[in-house]
């Protein structure tokens, strides 16, 4: 479980994100953002996936930390 306001079960929304699923995909980067230390358990479910690709595009506004994001994610 996680501790973002409602308890997400970071399963669920992986499950539901490999769906389709944009809100579990919004919650997965919330996560991401927030607790950085679920960022390995969650990307460790996508080891398996070797000919379906995901495109995630990071948006904001200048300075609110897209860069830091990435790099903190894809580094570990």
């Amino acid at each position: 479980m996680c501790s973002l306001k409602k308890n997400y079960d970071i399963n669920t929304l992986i499950k539901n994100f490999k769906n389709k699923d944009k809100i579990a995909l919004a919650r997965l980067i919330t996560l991401i953002e927030n607790e950085p230390e679920h960022t390995h358990k969650i990307f460790k479910h996508f080891e398996e996936l070797k000919n379906d690709s995901y495109i995630i595009g990071i948006t904001g506004s200048p300075g609110v930390g897209k860069s830091t994001l990435t790099g903190a994610s894809f580094s570990r």
